[in-house]
This record gives structure tokens, C-alpha cells and sequence, in this order.
């Protein structure tokens, strides 16, 4: 049994003598099970360069788990020891609302893992297939939060440049085209004339 869990494993090398370049390195996964064979085979399908596991089979362990490693991305069991996986879920999303998180759920219970993704999950799996497809869904999902934090970032660089302006009519949609094309130019000094509110 691997509870509470870090695994790791070093640098493959690829068929021509070289280093692979695996598209999880460098992440921090927590996957949460209380079925150990389920725990254990999608630890085996995540298991690439320079990625840390984490594991856990019930609610406080998953939580212990990361307060200690601090993952980035999840693969969250709606079956796990103690219940709570729908409030794991919302605790993940209020700390990281761009957080891959992969539920799985039972084969016979689709509706729960549509739940579960309206509740805040970026995807779930049945059981079943869980194995075999968490780390292609794991590498889509983990390039489309890297894309959502790039667009927050630009908006919120957006928002400091313009100051207090805000709004979302036609005129003042103009007035940030406008902003936005002269960004490039140095030293440019705008001045807006008109009614305010």
C-alpha cells in the first residue's frame, strides 16, 4: 500500500542515446485513491522525467499530502477514504482556480463525473480507462492552464496599464484600441477629454 506517498523517477533515455523530454517534467502530482491497484496503475501510466507523486487514499491524507509537496495538478478519486472528494475539489479551485484536476469516476456512474466537472473538475475519466488515458489528458490539460494563466496575466498587465479606466461600451472599447496600438511607441502621453461615469 502507497499512502501518503512521494515517487519519483530519474531521466529516461530515449532510443537514439539522448534525453527524452517528457510533457509533465517538472510537475507535482497528487493522486488521490482509496483503491490501491487504481492508485498504483495511474502512478505507473504519470511516472516520467522529473515528476514527483504524491499519493494518498483518503481525504486527510490527500490534504497532508499537499501541504507538504504542494502539487500542481491532481488526479482525484471520487471514492476516497472519509468522503469529501466534492469538498477537496472546491479547496483545490479557491487556491488555484487554472489547477489541472483529472477526477475518477466509478464506470457505472457517468452522471457523478459530470457533477464532479461542474463542480470545478477540468476533466473526468471512468474508471476503467483511467489508466490508460490520464496522461494525455494530463499533458492537454496542463497546456491549456498554462494558456488561461497567460491570458489572466496579459489581462491583469491590461488592467494596471489603463489605471482606473473601465468599461465596456462601444466608445470606450474604441479608447483601448486606441491604447493598445500606441503601446509600442515610446514616451507617448495621452490625454482623454469627456464626460466621466
Amino acid at each position: 500500500m502507497h499512502v501518503d506517498s512521494t515517487t519519483t523517477r530519474s531521466n529516461p533515455i530515449s532510443e537514439g542515446g539522448g534525453s527524452a523530454v517528457p510533457p509533465l517534467a517538472g510537475h507535482i502530482i497528487l493522486v488521490a485513491s482509496r483503491d490501491d491497484d487504481l492508485r498504483s496503475a495511474l502512478c505507473s501510466a504519470l511516472l516520467d522525467d522529473n515528476v514527483a507523486i504524491g499519493e494518498a487514499a483518503s481525504l486527510s491524507g490527500a490534504r497532508r499530502t499537499a501541504a507538504r509537496l504542494k502539487p500542481d495538478t491532481w488526479v482525484l478519486d471520487l471514492d476516497l477514504i472519509e468522503g469529501g472528494s466534492f469538498a477537496l475539489l472546491g479547496e483545490i479551485r479557491d487556491d488555484d482556480p487554472h489547477a489541472p484536476i483529472v477526477v475518477i469516476s466509478p464506470d457505472d456512474n457517468r452522471a457523478l463525473g459530470e457533477t464532479a466537472t461542474a463542480a470545478g473538475a477540468s476533466y473526468y475519466l471512468m474508471r476503467s480507462s483511467a489508466p490508460d488515458k490520464i496522461a494525455h489528458v494530463l499533458q492537454r490539460l496542463r497546456h491549456s492552464a498554462a494558456l488561461a494563466r497567460q491570458v489572466e496575466h496579459h489581462r491583469e498587465k491590461a488592467r494596471r496599464a489603463y489605471g482606473s479606466l473601465d468599461g465596456s461600451s462601444s466608445t470606450m472599447l474604441e479608447l483601448f484600441d486606441l491604447l493598445r496600438r500606441l503601446e509600442a511607441a515610446d514616451q507617448t502621453t495621452v490625454l482623454i477629454n469627456g464626460e466621466s461615469g
